[in-house]
């Protein structure tokens, strides 16, 4: 469903038509009030930012928490994870092709750490040791794999492409979550 139909607040005349808003719309206002105001804020600040009634958020996502998590979490996996799952490494230059698939993951974790982090303090998504699909595990596997094929071709050396994957995706998290949590921008 790309659109609601939004039923006019108090606000608005009774005889006004209803507004219209896009599901980016309402998933970029709901971002928007739990990223400034925590998890714990109501649903009515996203109303509110809507202009919109409450009725109207709870008749198109059916619980706070379906709100909180398509709202802080970007769709996973990005395009970047898919291609060094199924990609064999480049024979000219995979150094290059490696750099441009990982710039392209620092484009997307900004976006989805913030997210995972307060869903995850907040207990709506709880992690769970050692599960196959988390964010953190799909990027370590499917950079690990890439770099195992990339030895195998002698393409790279690489003493250990599942410590390398640990370290590499480690340290975009740890940066980027740092960013957010100290307010900081990096480059």
């Amino acid at each position: 469903r790309p659109v609601i139909c939004a039923v006019p607040t108090a606000r608005k005349a009774r005889m006004s038509r209803p507004r219209t808003i896009a599901d980016r719309e309402l998933l970029s206002a709901a971002r928007k009030v739990f990223l400034t105001e925590g998890v714990h804020a109501p649903v009515s600040a996203v109303a509110k930012e809507l202009g919109v009634s409450v009725g109207a958020l709870f008749f198109r996502m059916k619980s706070k928490d379906q709100l909180l998590i398509r709202a802080l979490l970007p769709p996973f996996p990005p395009p970047e994870v898919e291609l060094l799952g199924q990609e064999l490494p480049p024979r000219v230059d995979p150094r290059r092709r490696l750099l441009m698939l990982l710039t392209g993951l620092c484009d997307y974790l900004p976006e989805a750490l913030p997210g995972f982090f307060l869903l995850h303090t907040a207990g709506v998504l709880p992690m769970q040791k050692n599960r196959p699909d988390t964010i953190d595990v799909v990027m370590r596997s499917v950079l690990a794999t890439w770099l195992r094929r990339a030895k195998a071709s002698r393409l790279l050396s690489v003493a250990n492409p599942a410590a390398a994957a640990d370290a590499i995706i480690g340290a975009m998290e740890a940066r980027f979550l740092h960013a957010y949590l100290l307010k900081r921008t990096f480059s």
